[in-house]
């Protein structure tokens, strides 16, 4: 199923048709046998476009075109060849592929090492060059529920999609059928049984009917099904919910590269991701008595946590420590813009100020100083004041 899958991915993405393996061929016609899981979920909401399968005619000439077309299918693979293990926490890791022309290269990465290859990706390709780059998205589910009433929160429990169904019409069976829109669910506690019994916690839902308000208590027996009466809004749940098994299910990210260029050669794609420290390890021999030297072996422990298998592939382990860092590359972000008020009435209204407060009290009055009095200056001597002139008497 698994190569089912990535087969699926690869014809939707290639720049030309690929072939697939009789076991991968036979699954396909027995999923084409569901007619509607096949067209409906498996096209419509995972791949998200038609996927036809196309027969031949038969004959010589036809399965000569077969087998030469699966293997270029076959060569658009790529494989791993080279390791290289740092002590410094990561590793580089190279594949290479045959291609022919033009072409899509496909490689499975884990979801944890999606920022790194993303930032380090490195594509030698001597007589061609690089379309592209195709991957999904990292969470698509907020998205996928975009258009039902509840969000991924509304997973948790029955109540919380009741009530993330407030206003959906909604019908009952069972022995006392209705339909009617949810008004709310909530979580009642009911007498126990018996005295020393634990009270029984049940789910309580309210309808509002054409013929008035009426409730249904989920754990009993006269709900035997609750299903939402609209069918369009039924598949884009089945469509949510699809996405949300993805997405808790899948944790590693297909990635696909687009070559352009003529003729065969062979490409090779190289990233550095993180990867466990290699252990370095001695060993000291000693010799036997009357023999001349002794042996020092030296040997290096690594792990493999690729998931691949390394048969064939040249290792090797560097010491250092050089500087590395980390970026969230693989998420979405979003600018925060300033938001600019209506103008209303021909005018910006003011913002309330909300930090009044009260004005403080005006500080005391103080004592008028006295100044000393002064008296007014004399006038000054001048010319036209004569001498007073005496005579005598006679």
């Amino acid at each position: 199923m698994r190569e089912y899958g990535r087969f699926c991915f690869l014809a939707l993405s290639g720049a030309g048709p690929v072939t697939p393996s009789e076991e991968v061929d036979e699954v396909w016609h027995l999923h084409l046998a569901y007619s509607r899981d096949y067209w409906d979920a498996w096209c419509g909401r995972v791949l998200g476009r038609a996927l036809h399968h196309d027969p031949t005619i038969g004959g010589p000439q036809e399965q000569a075109r077969y087998r030469a077309q699966y293997a270029h299918t076959l060569a658009a693979d790529l494989v791993l060849k080279r390791v290289m293990l740092s002590t410094a926490g990561f590793g580089y890791f190279e594949y290479e592929a045959a291609v022919d022309g033009p072409g899509t290269l496909g490689i499975d990465v884990k979801l944890d090492q999606v920022d790194d290859v993303l930032k380090l990706l490195v594509v030698f390709d001597e007589a061609g060059g690089v379309g592209g780059i195709e991957l999904l998205g990292r969470d698509d589910t907020y998205r996928t529920f975009g258009d039902v009433p509840f969000g991924p929160e509304g997973l948790a429990s029955p109540l919380a999609l009741l009530n993330g169904l407030q206003g959906v019409e909604v019908t009952v069976e069972g022995p006392r059928p209705m339909t009617g829109c949810i008004l709310r669910a909530e979580m009642v506690v009911e007498p126990p049984i018996t005295p020393n019994a634990p009270a029984p916690r049940c789910t309580r839902v309210s309808l509002l009917t054409e013929g008035g308000l009426r409730q249904f208590v989920l754990e009993d027996a006269d709900a035997d099904a609750v299903q939402v009466a609209d069918p369009g809004l039924r598949a884009r749940i089945a469509r949510a919910l699809a996405a949300a098994r993805r997405e808790n299910a899948q944790d590693t990210r297909h990635i696909a590269i687009r070559t352009t260029g003529a003729g065969a050669r062979t490409v090779r794609v190289g990233y550095v991701a993180a990867a466990p420290v290699w252990k370095a390890s001695y060993r000291l021999v000693l010799p036997a008595p009357g023999a001349p030297k002794a042996r020092l072996q030296g040997w290096a422990t690594f792990e493999n946590a690729t998931g691949a298998d390394w048969s064939g592939v040249a290792l090797s382990v560097q010491y250092g420590n050089p500087v590395t860092f980390r970026q969230a590359i693989y998420q979405s972000y979003y600018v925060t813009r300033p938001e600019v008020p209506v103008e209303v009435l021909g005018r910006l209204l003011p913002g309330v100020d909300t930090r009044a407060r009260a004005a403080p009290p005006p500080p005391p009055r103080l004592p008028r100083p006295r100044l000393p009095r002064r008296r007014p200056p004399r006038a000054p001597w001048t010319a036209h004041h004569q001498p007073l002139r005496y005579r005598p008497k006679s």
